[in-house]
């Protein structure tokens, strides 16, 4: 019985620190394409689509708009092209 019971402890205690070894998921940066503007906490940015910020401030007096670091993102730039084909030589005449 002794043995079982250590035995089961000894379980939960490994299993304990190897699943607090392993952390939290991290998460994920997005950003939200929509925000809010309310007059005491500042820009809300949470919201994926107009019609749900405008739904959140309807009757409140705030306003929606597109979030400037989604909106003016510049995009990676594309890498060149390999050219298609090797150049002819010349020929020295």
């Amino acid at each position: 019985m002794r043995k079982a019971l250590f035995a089961l402890i000894a379980t939960a205690g490994l299993t304990t620190v190897a699943l607090t070894a392993m952390g939290p998921a991290p998460a994920q940066a997005f950003e939200f394409p929509y925000c809010l503007r309310n007059s005491s906490n500042g820009d809300e940015c949470r919201f994926p689509s107009f019609q749900a910020c405008q739904a959140t401030v309807s009757g409140l007096g705030l306003t929606c708009f597109r979030n400037p670091a989604y909106a003016y993102a510049q995009p990676y730039p594309a890498e060149p092209l390999p050219p298609r084909h090797r150049p002819r030589p010349r020929r020295a005449y």
